[in-house]
């Protein structure tokens, strides 16, 4: 019936005394419902909330505001300003009001075209295994984002091809599976490959930050392997544009004694092979073992 709450307890149907709870969970048509969720509808913003429980001994309390996210916390970081062929993709995106469920890792998945731009809850589990995707609960929250109470955020936009050449590939990774359509795109068992999907799954639970890479560095886009030098792929998300520009690299790797070294029995080679179109170096060592070991 629902697939928002994940792993919650069984429900205990006996009632203590044998009388029924005050919402009889014991009836049938509740615990086909269970576990409930309750919602408030806040007349305001900013508003001051008091979460109370009542127990023997006293009563908790806690008081919360109703606010809107500060927009400078809602962006999307990546750890490198530019992509060499052959990179993945990855990058975070930091949206707090994402943040779902605060006890499990919650995943979302934009059909990110700029043509049909959708938005779905947990296509996918955090193991990239399907869950709403090819369900019924695949529901496209796009059209309801205001009411919904997000501003700018929540809509993804990817351009994947802004000087109108090739730039990187859609892939199945841990946290998304796609399959290729009839036109050779990769698609969902709800998304077109025309919907462009790409997924990002909460980091850790209750923290808003969604990776589109899985644990082994992953990405849902890889740059293809012969990305031509200065050619991009461009995002949009809360109103803000981003770039991932292909850039070429070369490396060098310079070797050396330390001060303290005496022996100089031990003569290590060192090759290296630069190759201009992307970060790769082949680099041989010889000699090496004696010379951290030996």
């Amino acid at each position: 019936l629902n697939h928002v709450v994940r792993q919650n307890q069984t429900l205990n149907g006996q009632a203590p005394g044998g009388r029924l709870g005050q919402i009889a969970t014991n009836n049938i048509a509740f615990s086909k419902a269970w576990p409930i969720i309750q919602l408030y509808d806040f007349s305001g913003i900013p508003e001051p909330v008091t979460i109370q429980y009542q127990k023997a001994g006293g009563v908790q309390s806690v008081d919360l505001i109703f606010d809107r996210i500060p927009s400078k916390l809602i962006k999307i970081v990546s750890n490198r300003y530019d992509f060499p062929q052959g990179a993945e993709l990855q990058a975070d995106l930091i949206d707090p009001q994402l943040n779902i469920d605060p006890t499990e890792e919650d995943s979302w998945t934009w059909g990110a075209s700029i043509n049909n731009n959708t938005m779905f809850y947990q296509a996918f589990d955090r193991n990239g295994n399907l869950d709403a995707d090819g369900t019924a609960g695949m529901q496209d929250i796009e059209g309801n984002l205001t009411g919904l109470m997000f501003n700018h955020n929540g809509k993804l936009v990817v351009i994947p091809r802004p000087q109108g050449v090739q730039v990187g590939q859609s892939q199945s990774n841990g946290i998304q599976t796609l399959f290729k359509d009839n036109r050779g795109l990769m698609r969902t068992q709800s998304l077109s490959g025309l919907s462009g999907p790409i997924t990002g799954l909460e980091i850790q639970p209750n923290v808003g930050i969604f990776a589109d890479y899985d644990s082994n560095g992953k990405a849902d886009i890889k740059i293809i392997d012969n990305a031509k030098r200065d050619t991009s792929i461009n995002a949009i998300y809360n109103d803000i544009s981003y770039s991932i520009i292909v850039k070429y690299h070369t490396g060098k790797l310079t070797m050396g004694y330390p001060s303290s070294q005496t022996n100089t029995q031990i003569e290590p080679t060192v090759t290296q092979v630069k190759k201009s179109s992307s970060f790769n170096m082949f680099i041989i060592f010889s000699a090496l073992e004696n010379l951290f070991f030996g």
